[in-house]
């Protein structure tokens, strides 16, 4: 089920909120729509918010399209947080990952920080699957932009070799260990109080040791993201834009390694029409463009195979209460 979040210009960087956590009910049902497009229809209501609360780490990567969380079909971390290749989710970065300690702390001059730890609670001699997320954030809540990094740490977790080819992976082999790491910058600005753009940077790599001759070594690939939303009178309006590199990749030994096909751009917009304060309409429509080789996924269920576009309609109405 995916998952909606408050109306907001801003990206969740911009407010800082309670860290109780919340959820609602959402109704979702499918429409009869055209191959290779997903429909949907959306009915919500909402006490403070759609969605769960989220640690501030997590939301700290989370961009706002339209109210939308990171967990719906057009947020840019269907580009920003993945590998474009393989179905595992140990290759993303930014998810909210269970058993999780959390630390958030007050603004200090503008600033805030936060940092969650996720522990392996079946460790071994040879494997200790740990998780450390970082986010800070500089920009009061008046201030009409804010600037942010961070940071992840995937230990053990073996994203590269859980999402490439059986025969290049290390992740059964015991002498082997793997440390992943996802760098996000994020900036945004809001002219005249009506129209917010945002850019975020991401640099993502995926390191294994220990594998033997042929294996996977190493991936690394940037993206990037353009967002924009507008305010005009009671319409709302958003698009944006991402796009990840083919990135480069190594092999144990130096043997032949490509990337080429892994390349990977999403294309999203929508419009909000507010009735009042509390109940509004809204239709969203996100595409994904798959290099030849590249699996980027934005899909609720089901994995499309490589190469494969994706195109997804969503019609909604939101009332809070």
């Amino acid at each position: 089920m995916q998952r909606l979040r408050k109306p907001s210009l801003r990206s969740a960087l911009t407010q800082a909120r309670k860290p109780r956590e919340r959820r609602i009910a959402q109704l979702e049902s499918p429409l009869p729509s055209p191959p290779g497009i997903s429909l949907i229809i959306v009915a919500a209501g909402r006490g403070e918010r759609l969605g769960a609360d989220q640690p501030k780490q997590f939301r700290a990567l989370e961009l706002s399209f339209l109210g939308v969380s990171s967990g719906n079909f057009v947020s840019n971390s269907n580009i920003l947080s993945k590998a474009g290749f393989g179905t595992s989710s140990s290759s993303s970065f930014h998810l909210r990952r269970a058993n999780s300690a959390v630390y958030d702390s007050p603004e200090l001059g503008g600033f805030e920080f936060a940092v969650g730890y996720s522990p392996d609670e079946v460790k071994t001699a040879n494997r200790n699957a740990t998780l450390v997320s970082t986010g800070v954030r500089y920009g009061g809540k008046k201030s009409p932009f804010f600037i942010a990094a961070a940071y992840e740490v995937h230990n053990d977790l073996f994203g590269g070799s859980r999402n490439a080819p059986v025969a290049l992976a290390n992740d059964t082999n015991l002498n082997a260990r793997s440390k992943d790491t996802a760098l996000r910058l994020t900036g945004s600005y809001t002219f005249f109080g009506k129209t917010t753009v945002e850019v975020n940077y991401a640099i993502m790599e995926y390191k294994e040791t220990g594998g033997t001759a042929g294996k996977f070594s190493n991936y690394k690939h940037n993206a990037f993201s353009v967002g924009l939303e507008h305010n005009m009178g009671p319409w709302q309006f958003a698009g944006s834009v991402s796009q990840a590199a083919k990135g480069s990749c190594s092999l144990v030994g130096g043997a032949a390694c490509t990337t080429d096909g892994l390349k990977g751009t999403q294309v999203s917009a929508g419009a909000r029409y507010n009735f009042s304060k509390r109940t509004s309409v809204f239709g969203m429509y996100a595409r994904v463009y798959n290099g030849f080789a590249a699996r980027y996924n934005n899909l609720a269920t089901g994995n499309p195979s490589n190469g494969s576009d994706i195109s997804q309609v969503a019609l909604g109405v939101q009332h809070s209460f």
